[in-house]
């Protein structure tokens, strides 16, 4: 192989150089032996190259927009930044904005452009999916559905009901709940309904995959979020540095935070992505955010060649200073930076996290 060349080869070898026997702390996820049962990543880590040495796909790079009004979703300014940097809108539609999201759709389409539907309820009625919102929120996105064109995709946000999410941490949810059942019964319907009419239904969720699968499937239950074994055409993660950073109350600081997602990206699944984050708070107001632009160059350098990321929010973006679209959709060439070797911080993580749920298996006997 031609020196020169090599830069327009994805580099191949084992899917995420995993070695089932010995991982270095670069490899590591939250806890050990992390996601063993994971399925293969098929052409992840293969040459993909033309006879000239150019790639032959282009990474997808989606962008969530909350923060703007819908009457600005299709304003010429808007886009043709979508158009200058290639970004895929995700589009909150709610039912305050839905019939000016329709318009702007429409405009969209003739551009040719790609975009996602984010349906989400009014705050009072728990704004995200859960399940304690299931009926409310699957109508409303039942609504939409049948109000855009079948080709957009729709992204279920699931989270904690907003305003309630420290009140609803406290108490959880019971294994074999019935309501549980009933949540997951008729969200995994809904999504079998509509992906038999020929819409794809992706989702959006808390980072699961920092868990080992078992950790994780009980975490889901215990915050009410019915999101394993359904069928996503998609997964997305909220790994966003900034959140995990501020709200872990000085217990993780930026650099274990790194580690943590260079972790969780190597041992993404098929049809998993991760969001970068934030820009500029979101829902809440209040929610921490990336203190410059270095830090979304840094998680860039680290994630940068993943074929499939997001980035929180596109108002946000804009409205603060710093060439964050520049960031976000450039190329990357440059060593990443090394995540520090494991810390006592990620280590005392870990062990609270396994001894969490071990108490728990042993109370339930």
């Amino acid at each position: 192989m031609h020196f020169g060349k090599m830069f327009g080869e994805k580099i191949g070898g084992t899917p995420g150089c995993h070695d089932l026997n010995f991982m270095p702390f670069t490899k590591k996820m939250l806890e050990h032996h992390a996601r063993p049962n994971r399925m293969p990543h098929p052409l992840a880590n293969d040459p993909v190259q033309d006879s000239h040495g150019l790639l032959l796909y282009t990474p997808m790079r989606r962008v969530w927009v909350e923060t703007l009004p819908a009457e600005d979703f299709a304003s010429p300014r808007i886009l043709d930044i979508l158009e200058r940097y290639g970004l895929s809108p995700i589009f909150a539609v709610t039912p305050e904005n839905i019939e000016v999201a329709r318009r702007s759709m429409e405009t969209l389409a003739r551009r040719g452009l790609v975009y996602s539907l984010w349906p989400m309820v009014n705050d009072r009625d728990g704004r995200w999916l859960s399940v304690h919102t299931h009926e409310t929120f699957l109508a409303f996105a039942g609504l939409v559905s049948s109000t855009f064109p079948e080709g957009a995709e729709l992204v279920l946000d699931l989270e904690p009901p907003f305003r309630k999410t420290s009140a609803w941490l406290r108490r959880g949810a019971a294994e074999g709940d019935t309501q549980w059942r009933t949540s997951h019964t008729v969200l995994a319907e809904f999504v079998a309904r509509e992906v038999e009419r020929g819409r794809e239904i992706a989702c959006t969720t808390l980072p699961f995959c920092f868990f080992e699968p078992d950790h994780a499937k009980r975490l889901s239950r215990r915050l009410g979020l019915p999101f394993f074994e359904i069928p996503w055409s998609r997964v997305n993660y909220m790994a966003y540095a900034s959140i995990m950073e501020g709200w872990s109350l000085r217990s993780l600081r930026r650099q274990d935070v790194l580690g943590l997602l260079l972790h969780a990206n190597q041992n993404l699944r098929e049809r998993e992505s991760l969001s970068l984050g934030l820009v500029a708070t979101g829902a809440f107001g209040n929610e921490p955010i990336y203190r410059s632009t270095r830090e979304l160059e840094e998680e860039i350098a680290l994630l940068g060649q993943q074929d499939d990321l997001s980035l929180f929010d596109l108002g946000g973006a804009l409205r603060r200073e710093g060439n964050w679209l520049d960031l976000f959709t450039r190329t990357v060439l440059a060593s990443p930076p090394s995540p520090e070797r494991e810390t006592k911080r990620i280590q005392l993580l870990r062990y609270m996290v396994r001894s969490a749920f071990e108490t728990k298996r042993r109370l339930r006997r």
